[in-house]
């Protein structure tokens, strides 16, 4: 009986070492990971040189250009990064564009465009802006816009849901005509006046 006792005691305190060996692996392990992430912000050392199997790649700029309105084109500019997102920045107001040969720059690319970025400084969304981007899927506007143009979002097919900021004052006609996955759409009480064939 003694010997099974004794037995008994022994198993529990290996059993105890054990699970204080494994949280002391795991608490080392979290301070390595820790000194990694600190050495690769304060150097730029990319983590597949610190031997940690980890890859960090960011997303390419692949074709960018300017969209600012006449007279102002250089003020306002785009880029589309590899990952499907295109970002309109600067300040003012965006040129107006349309069908044909006056279609917007990144339109050659709208196959892969799925995710738009208004940034802050944009003051308006031109016409036929994202005119037939039917990769399209989201849409972050910033508070700095006050007008969204005619048709601006038209046939943007797989568009779901956005959300126009109380900054906005004026929608043009059609904007989102053709959007026909659009479920949700939040409109300010800024804006007076809804097109009737806003949809």
């Amino acid at each position: 009986l003694y010997g099974i006792i004794w037995g008994g005691k022994l198993k529990k305190e290996k059993n105890r070492e054990e699970l204080m060996k494994n949280k002391f692996i795991k608490k080392a392990l979290s301070v390595f990971t820790a000194m990694a992430m600190a050495l690769l912000l304060m150097t730029g050392i990319p983590f597949s040189e610190l031997g940690l199997g980890i890859t960090v790649s960011a997303a390419e700029i692949v074709a960018n250009g300017t969209c600012g309105a006449e007279g102002n084109e250089s003020s306002v500019t785009w880029s589309l990064d590899s990952d499907g997102t295109l970002t309109i920045s600067g300040s003012g107001a965006m040129w107006d564009y349309y069908t044909g040969d006056k279609r917007a720059p990144w339109n050659v690319h709208k196959d892969n465009i799925t995710t738009v970025i208004i940034e802050e400084g944009v003051t308006t969304i031109g016409t036929y802006a994202f005119w037939m981007c039917e990769q399209l899927t989201e849409i972050t506007i910033s508070a700095t816009v006050t007008t969204i143009g005619d048709r601006a979002f038209f046939l943007c097919e797989r568009l779901i849901q956005i959300t126009i900021p109380q900054s906005v004052t004026s929608i043009g006609e059609g904007i989102f005509a053709g959007c026909s996955s659009l479920t949700s759409v939040t409109l300010p009480n800024s804006i007076s006046t809804i097109q009737e064939d806003t949809f």
